[in-house]
């Protein structure tokens, strides 16, 4: 499975706490089990709680999932495998300018059109 971190803090986000780091090996086994075939994110942890979004690859398939969650379970806890898009334009189709630029996932697009 390829997993890339964007380790940085998206360019418009305005986050107050925590600091860029790497979700956990046990959400990358589980990832992994759920036959992911790339994970593409950032990730935000600070206070037990974190924020991030991830852009994650099955079977031609992408998958988008906010990472975002309080200490009471962790970033990928909520991660389905419904509602897939076909295509990173698709993704861009579906979601709010705000989203889009706001939350990371216009530099998660252009991280995976860098790595491909």
């Amino acid at each position: 499975m390829l997993i890339k971190n964007l380790e940085k803090f998206p360019e418009n986000l305005n986050f107050s706490h925590g600091e860029i780091s790497s979700i956990y090996d046990d959400d990358f086994k589980f990832l992994e089990n759920l036959g992911i075939e790339a994970a593409y994110y950032w990730y935000v942890c600070g206070s037990y709680e974190g924020s991030g979004q991830m852009i994650a690859l099955k079977e031609n398939k992408w998958y988008v999932h906010d990472l975002g969650h309080c200490s009471c379970y962790g970033p990928l806890e909520h991660f389905t495998l419904k509602n897939p898009l076909n295509s990173l334009d698709e993704i861009k189709e579906n979601s709010s300018d705000e989203y889009y630029n706001r939350q990371g996932i216009l530099e998660l697009i252009e991280l995976i059109k860098k790595c491909n």
